[in-house]
């Protein structure tokens, strides 16, 4: 047993927190008109498994029932998809009073599976489709840190698309996983003779 473990050279994965940006319940960006994209970091690779997201919304019925989610690379902004997919989470209202009036906060956690390198990406939401244009009013909530060109949008309602706008909005989202780390490296030919011989030494 102690040979197989030290001849191991698959990853593992360290269960970790990858980023969070808790809301504020102050203002957002209208995900259904445009497509809205907001930056992150990672300094380590990671297993992503959900993407969390929270929303102000004057009536649950705002909410279209699907979500178009993308991953794009960085280029001082949004460049190329690197994953993306449509889900159907549900719409959990958090009960967290909201500082804009009748507007409902809810959170959103859509599950996913795929790994993403150490880097710079940008986390794109739409209510339900991408393209749409319907005057829903879900907003993407924001979190307390403002300014900046760290949040775009691009506005399906402007035919053609003039392209990514600066927002200036950061906004609330997680996401989660698990870090992957190197695998555990082989060892050499004396290496193994040395543990070999330990072994043959216990059993006598």
């Amino acid at each position: 047993a102690a040979l197989t473990a030290l001849l191991s050279t698959s990853a593992f994965v360290q269960a970790a927190s990858v980023v969070t940006n808790a809301p504020n319940q102050a203002f957002g960006t209208n995900m259904s008109f445009a497509l809205v994209a907001d930056d992150f970091t990672l300094v380590n690779a990671y297993d992503i498994t959900s993407l969390r997201f929270w929303t102000l919304q004057l009536s649950a019925a705002d909410y279209s029932g699907s979500v178009y989610w993308a991953i794009y690379s960085d280029a001082t902004g949004p460049d190329a998809v690197v994953q993306s997919g449509t889900a159907s989470p549900g719409a959990t209202p958090t009960l967290t009073p909201t500082l804009l009036p009748n507007y409902v906060e809810y959170v959103f956690d859509i599950p996913v599976t795929f790994q993403l390198a150490a880097g710079t990406y940008w986390l794109a939401l739409q209510n339900d489709f991408l393209g749409n244009d319907e005057p829903a009013e879900i907003l993407w909530g924001s979190i307390s840190v403002v300014g900046g060109d760290n949040s775009v949008y691009e506005d399906f309602q402007i035919v053609p698309s003039e392209g990514w706008t600066v927002d200036g909005i950061n906004h609330a989202f997680a996401i989660l996983g698990d870090r992957v780390l190197p695998p555990n490296p082989t060892p050499e030919p004396g290496s193994l003779a040395l543990v070999a011989g330990g072994l043959i030494g216990l059993r006598l």
